[in-house]
């Protein structure tokens, strides 16, 4: 699979964001196959949502969205790349902005998207809090916001 083909299919105008582009090779190093995107598990959606309590109702229809999103290969890989650039690469400025419009891509599973590529992000965030000494309690609050915006959406 060529990553930057899928990525061009993400974007309207075909123009994939500098910051995005530069990390396509190390995402095509570290992807492991579509079997071991550890982030799509049931069970760390499933432990993190209700960590960032996230309704049953809304875990248990998230959790057969992700069914359908895991048989799109190169969405899977996308998936991957899209946790990378959030979460692991260290970029100056925040590239949130050059992430595409899912909703234009896959308008039905764009809110599960979303969702994934935040949950992905505990363990990062987890290690930046203990490393700052900033005390647990902090971590999962801030984390809480996630069923805010998600509670919002499914209304």
């Amino acid at each position: 699979m060529n990553l930057k083909d899928i990525l061009v299919s993400f974007y309207e105008d075909g123009k994939i964001p500098e910051l995005i582009e530069k990390a396509i090779p190390e995402s095509e190093k570290s992807f492991r196959g579509l079997d071991n995107v550890w982030f799509l598990s049931d069970y760390f959606l499933h432990k993190h949502a209700e960590l960032a309590q996230v309704p049953d109702d809304i875990i248990l229809g998230f959790l057969k969205l992700k069914e359908t999103l895991v048989k799109d290969d190169n969405l899977v890989f996308a998936m991957w790349h899209f946790y990378r650039v959030l979460h692991e690469c260290d970029y100056e400025r925040s590239i949130v902005g050059d992430l595409p419009d899912f909703e234009k891509k896959q308008e039905d599973l764009s809110p599960c998207i979303c969702l994934i590529l935040l949950l992905s992000g505990y363990p990062s965030m987890e290690k930046i809090y203990k490393e700052k000494g900033y005390p647990h309690q902090v971590l999962l609050d801030t984390f809480m916001d996630i069923s805010t915006w998600t509670k919002q959406w499914h209304r």
